[in-house]
């Protein structure tokens, strides 16, 4: 017994230097090597579309090959609508395009747009399209781009606005963000929580740090990437907000950071470039809300991720100075057969969320050397709080492991999940969409 306890106190206290020995990344078939990636997006069916200053690119097969579904305009930005049809914004005055045979052809859209130039673009889940145009504000279409009606109520310097993002989660799903951003000068983030009826004003207000990104998890969790545009500068910063974008605070990062992404465990990746005097911190990590941040560049050439997305099954694809790569395995692959040993408790978000009528629970739990199992609580409660569910009530042993619950005959609404280990508990909410 005693050298049973010792072989696993080896393993815990060596399994991080085993992990950064092993390579996470690896080139995707024809990594479209010497372009300068501005945007990378996945849609429902897995096909990748990656544009750069000169091109567009899409891949049927994970990155295997490639073939050109160029229109002459860069591509600022892309969004699908529920259909499965694309949009993109483009630079260069060239308006927004839509295609329905995932970029064989396109159609432009709206004569009153076609001339601007499109900061970005983003879609609700009523299929409401959304462009943030610089030098004119910003523009809602409620019949997939056909007609285009201005919403600038209540915003502030409207002729500079930037970055534009639509939450897909929680509470905040479909609630709008914008940045108004002037180099050298001010910038702000503005909200709506009407569909772009109104703006407010939100506590964020910065000469220099400059909004490029946004992400947001199922708990309501805002993260803003940042970068220092006073010259010379090699700084930036991840923020987060937990008030519904009221206020804002560092979540724990310096990097100058170009993109943020989240897999099916909510774990959040952010994708960084370098400052004017070089070097860049990759792409990085936080699995705790940005209590740590952790590389994740194993196997990258080019450290410098410009941009990020992650497919259906939790690969991540990265567009980097050296080209595309793609991570070796999943990031979700989280089971009941993984002979890891975590180090620490966790309990994740569930995937899919919101769901219907089933979702994925995964949690983890580490090494107990005092014995060889722990008594583990998962159980499922209502908004009063009331015990609707219990999915786990037994010992088990340290691992990872995925429970799926099927609330097929519970009513819509928010529900809670709580797991208890020992001393270890930890809640977390989730949406039943019927």
């Amino acid at each position: 017994m005693k050298n049973i306890l010792i072989i696993i106190a080896l393993i815990l206290s060596n399994s991080q230097t085993i992990l950064s020995q092993q390579n996470i990344w690896e080139p995707v078939g024809d990594p479209l090597e010497g372009n300068t990636f501005t945007v990378l997006s996945i849609d429902q069916d897995n096909n990748i579309f990656a544009g750069t200053y000169f091109d567009f690119y899409k891949s049927t097969n994970v990155g295997e090959e490639w073939v050109s579904v160029y229109n002459g305009y860069y591509v600022t930005s892309i969004v699908f609508n529920t259909q499965g049809e694309m949009f993109i914004g483009t630079g260069a005055g060239g308006g927004i395009f839509k295609s329905v045979n995932k970029g064989e052809s396109w159609i432009q859209l709206n004569d009153s747009l076609i001339s601007f130039s499109i900061s970005d673009l983003d879609i609700n889940s009523s299929d409401n399209l959304f462009a943030a145009i610089r030098g004119r504000g910003m523009y809602r279409s409620t019949d997939n781009g056909e007609n285009w009606e201005e919403i600038n109520n209540g915003l502030i310097n409207y002729q500079s606005l930037n970055e534009l993002y639509i939450p897909k989660l929680g509470t905040i799903k479909d609630y709008l963000f914008v940045t108004v951003s002037e180099l050298f000068d001010f910038n702000y983030i503005l909200r709506s929580t009407d569909n772009g009826e109104s703006w407010e004003q939100m506590n964020f207000y910065d000469s220099w740090l400059w909004p490029v990104t946004f992400i947001s998890t199922s708990d309501d969790v805002i993260y803003i990437g940042l970068v220092d545009s006073a010259p010379h500068s090699n700084g930036g910063a991840i923020f987060k907000s937990e008030n519904f974008g009221y206020n804002w605070i560092s979540a724990g990062s310096g990097a100058r950071t170009t993109a943020l992404i989240l897999d099916m465990n909510e774990f959040i990746y952010a994708g960084t470039f370098a400052g004017w005097s070089g070097g860049c911190q990759g792409i990085i990590r936080t699995t705790n809300g940005g209590n740590n941040w952790e590389s994740f560049n194993s196997g990258l050439i080019s450290s410098c991720g410009f941009v990020i997305d992650c497919n259906s099954e939790g690969i991540l694809f990265a567009g980097t100075e050296t080209g595309i790569y793609k991570t070796i395995e999943s990031t979700t692959d989280i089971n009941e057969n993984d002979i890891s040993i975590p180090q620490e408790f966790n309990l994740f978000q569930n995937y899919p969320n919101p769901f219907n009528p089933s979702t994925k629970i995964k949690y983890s739990m580490p090494s107990n050397l005092k014995r060889e199992t722990s008594n583990v609580s998962l159980k499922i409660y209502d908004v009063l709080g009331n015990e609707v569910v219990i999915l786990v009530n037994e010992d088990k042993p340290a691992g990872n492991y995925e429970i799926e619950f099927n609330a097929g005959s519970l009513s819509s609404g928010i529900y809670y999940y709580q797991l208890v280990a020992g001393s270890f508990s930890d809640t977390k909410k989730m949406i039943l969409l019927k």
